[in-house]
């Protein structure tokens, strides 16, 4: 009886060992990842709107790889401008 016993408890995992092994991290997120990621989602959002309604009212028989390709030229053109923002005012926000 006592044999089954010390196996049974040997089956059981330690929780401090669980803990060691598997560590829970909490993922933090920091407000400058937090202002990327929202600001990147408005500008997809709004680069997509405008390269739809550009290229309809430009290209009515435009294809959706070609409206994808013009949303991506406009992200990268409102990225661009920004770096040449900050460079020019010094790596300040615009102010």
């Amino acid at each position: 009886f006592l044999k089954s016993e010390k196996r049974r408890n040997r089956s059981l995992p330690n929780p401090n060992d669980l803990q060691r092994l598997f560590p829970l991290q909490e993922r933090k997120i920091n407000k400058f990842q937090e202002k990327f990621r929202v600001i990147f989602i408005l500008r997809l959002i709004i680069s997509i709107i405008v390269a739809i309604i550009i290229s309809r009212f430009f290209f009515p028989e435009a294809s959706i790889y070609k409206i994808v390709g013009f949303a991506i030229i406009l992200m990268g053109f409102a990225y661009l401008f920004e770096y040449t923002k900050k460079r020019d005012t010094g790596g300040r926000d615009g102010r």
